[in-house]
């Protein structure tokens, strides 16, 4: 998919497979090659459009903000513990 945040600047962003689980009402978008979801391109590849969603939670720490700072009505986040934790 093209990658529309500031960070992908137009180029092209290889999710390799890419799959939506529909689980009760909760959409979830799994991919085959790890990145980080900067802009909705994850869920324009399998048909979902983030303006119809009324929640959207992304796995990033901080890539994320650039682009979907203008399409929320607030950013919410969360630290688990692990490796990755701040």
């Amino acid at each position: 998919f093209l990658g529309l945040s500031p960070m992908g600047g137009g180029g092209i962003c290889n999710a390799g497979l890419t799959a939506l689980l529909v689980v009760g009402n909760v959409n979830i978008v799994v991919t085959s090659i790890r990145g980080q979801a900067m802009d909705d391109g994850f869920f324009r590849v399998v048909g979902l459009r983030h303006d119809l969603l009324r929640y959207v939670a992304v796995k990033s720490s901080q890539h994320f903000k650039g682009w979907w700072k203008h399409y929320s009505s607030g950013i919410v986040a969360c630290d688990s513990p692990g490796i990755h934790c701040s």
